[in-house]
Order: C-alpha cells, then sequence, then structure tokens
C-alpha cells in the first residue's frame, strides 16, 4: 500500500473528469464520443488502440460514461482538458509519482500507489478537504481513548469532538494543527459532482453490486490490461475504502473474472459492511452546495429533457447547465467539435 506503484486503471478517470469539471471544459451532461480510437506512435513505432469490448454507443453523456467506465468518452474528456490540468489536479490530491502526460494517462497508464489514490479518493468524498493518511487516526479501550490525531481545524468532526480536540491540541502551533488536515484541494462544486457520479457507478455501473450494500456508496471501479490489476475505491458517508488486488510479479494475471467488479468490489463490501455495523445509514451526495441546480438531461442529445419524458437528472453549477430543449426547431444536440482524434 505504501510503497508499491500500479497502473491504477479506469481507477484513475476520476482525476480526468475531476480536473475538466473544474476547467468547465465538461458538466456531467456534457455529450461525448464512444468511438473506436486508434494512434500510431512514431517514437516507439506501435499502435495505441484502446479496450473497449468491441462495443460502441455513439453519443453518450457524460455521467453514464463514467457509471460504466467506457474508455473512448474518458479520452474525448482528456482531449478536451489537456494533460496539464490533469497532473495539476492529481498533484493537489497527494498524488506523487511520475505522470506521463500522454494519452494513454487518461485511462490509468501511469502507475500509482494506492495510499496516494486512497487519499485522493478521501479529498474528493470530503468534498475537497484533503487528510493525511495515519494508520490509525482513533483507538479506544472500552471508555479509554488511547490515540487520536485528529485537530479541531477538520471540517468533518461533529462539534463534541470538535470541542475535545481544541482542549486537547490547545498548546500546537495553530499552522501545525491546519497542515494536519490538508486544507481544501478542490473546489466543493465539482466535489459534489463527482461524488454524484460516483455514486452513479454503484447504483447503475460497473459497481452495481455494491448497491446490495443497504446504504448509500460511491466509487470507482478499475482494471488493468490482461486483468493484471484489479481496483475499486469506494466510500459511504461515513467510510473509505481501497482495494487493490493483484500480484507481486506483473506476469501473473487474475484470471478471466479478475476485474474490479468481480475481484475488488467484494472485498470492498466485506471490509465497509463490518465497519459499518449498524449504523445509520448517510445520504450520498448529501446536501448540495450553494450555487447547484439539478436539471434533467435528454440521453441522446445533452440538451434539456422535454417536458414529460425524464431524462437523465444531473448536478449543474448555476448557470452551466444547457437551455435547449431536445426537439425544438433549431437545437443542434451534438457538438464534437473538439472531442478526441480519430484515426
Amino acid at each position: 500500500m505504501l510503497q508499491s506503484c500500479r497502473q491504477p486503471g479506469s481507477a484513475w478517470k476520476p482525476m480526468v473528469y475531476g480536473a475538466a469539471l473544474a476547467a468547465g471544459a465538461i458538466t456531467p451532461g456534457t455529450a461525448l464520443r464512444d468511438a473506436p480510437i486508434a494512434e500510431y506512435d512514431e517514437v516507439t513505432a506501435t499502435h495505441w488502440k484502446p479496450r473497449s469490448g468491441n462495443r460502441f454507443r455513439g453519443v453518450v453523456l457524460a455521467q453514464d460514461a463514467f457509471a460504466a467506465s467506457l474508455n473512448a468518452p474518458a479520452i474525448d474528456v482528456f482531449d478536451r482538458v489537456g494533460p496539464g490540468p490533469v497532473v495539476a489536479l492529481a498533484r493537489r490530491l497527494g498524488i506523487t509519482t511520475a505522470l506521463a502526460e500522454v494519452r494513454p494517462m487518461a485511462l490509468g497508464a501511469s502507475c500509482v500507489k494506492p495510499i496516494e489514490l486512497a487519499r485522493a479518493y478521501a479529498t474528493i468524498a470530503r468534498r475537497g478537504w484533503a487528510v493525511a493518511p495515519h494508520f490509525a487516526i482513533r483507538i479506544r479501550r472500552g471508555p479509554a481513548e488511547l490515540f487520536d490525531a485528529t485537530v479541531p481545524e477538520d471540517p468533518w468532526l461533529d462539534p463534541a469532538r470538535r470541542i475535545d480536540r481544541m482542549a486537547a491540541t490547545a498548546g500546537r502551533d495553530p499552522a501545525e494543527r491546519v497542515a494536519a488536515t490538508g486544507g481544501r484541494r478542490l473546489d466543493e462544486r465539482v466535489a459534489f459532482q463527482l461524488i454524484d457520479m460516483m455514486a452513479a457507478v454503484v447504483a447503475r455501473g460497473t459497481a452495481s453490486a455494491a448497491a446490495t450494500l443497504g446504504r448509500p456508496a460511491a466509487g470507482k471501479t478499475g482494471t488493468t490490461n490482461d486483468n493484471t490489476d484489479a481496483w475499486f475505491l469506494g466510500f459511504t458517508g461515513r467510510v473509505l475504502g481501497a482495494v487493490w488486488v493483484g500480484f507481486d510479479d506483473p506476469a501473473h494475471k487474475l484470471g478471466p473474472e479478475g476485474d474490479g467488479a468481480h475481484a475488488a468490489v467484494p472485498l470492498w463490501m466485506q471490509a465497509v459492511r463490518a465497519a459499518e455495523g449498524s449504523r445509520p445509514r448517510t445520504e450520498l451526495p448529501g446536501p448540495a452546495p450553494g450555487g447547484m441546480e439539478r436539471v434533467a438531461i435528454d440521453r441522446e442529445t445533452g440538451l434539456l429533457a422535454a417536458p414529460g419524458t425524464g431524462g437523465l437528472s444531473l448536478w449543474f453549477p448555476a448557470g452551466t447547465a444547457p437551455t435547449e430543449i431536445t426537439g425544438q426547431p433549431g437545437t443542434s444536440p451534438t457538438d464534437f467539435g473538439r472531442s478526441s482524434r480519430e484515426f
């Protein structure tokens, strides 16, 4: 968890989508292209053709593409925002490993340390507030508290514990205490949108098995080529868990069902079910931050759903949702002017 560096596969996609959301390059309702992609690398004299299962949807909304872990739309998103913002976001969220600024990075080609990716996800789950990783945050034996590493500035503390920690850390340098929380690393509205997109992964996407947990959950699966690595990083309103499954020697593979959905999600469910116990459920993504609105979007066009037709309900920062209604004369449903380069 601390030293191993493994490719995250699609578990990297929150970095790509998060950077694009923050830059205004996409919204959860942006219509993306899901079509074959192939690229020739003149330096290595090799062809790069992302895996897709040989099934393409043509046009798919960003949130649906994220939930289904579609590769071509993720590359479309990467092309719209560029590698720089993706790397910058990863650094802010605590990723320190080398990141190759090439298109395959969109699909998790650069290796990461599991502990760092878990910290990045924790920051998203905490609506942009980072937290320094500890092997233990709080240890209790009966009524006696043996260890508590939290600080009063942590925005996720309940009022009673905040007062307790203020008393316990009264002699510490305030700057040191704030540094322990990591501060804000991601705009709350972007984090909220990512949480909603990750909840769709559990509700109807590649981690749908986790919906049987009996409480709201969100996360992202990841699988690398030939089922070498399987990931699931997910969270409830209270606890986050990161699961990586694989062999020390990448030459050994996990087998036909060794993907994130089949190898990692069940282990995550066991751990989180034990950690949550019988505690009350906490809703996800929870109350929306100020300046957000929920809008129904037509899945085929990316425009506002016509009245009475349903559509996919998505969150937008105020003023960024489409204004045209599907089916009205003169509407232009899909613009691929900045989409992926096709060969």
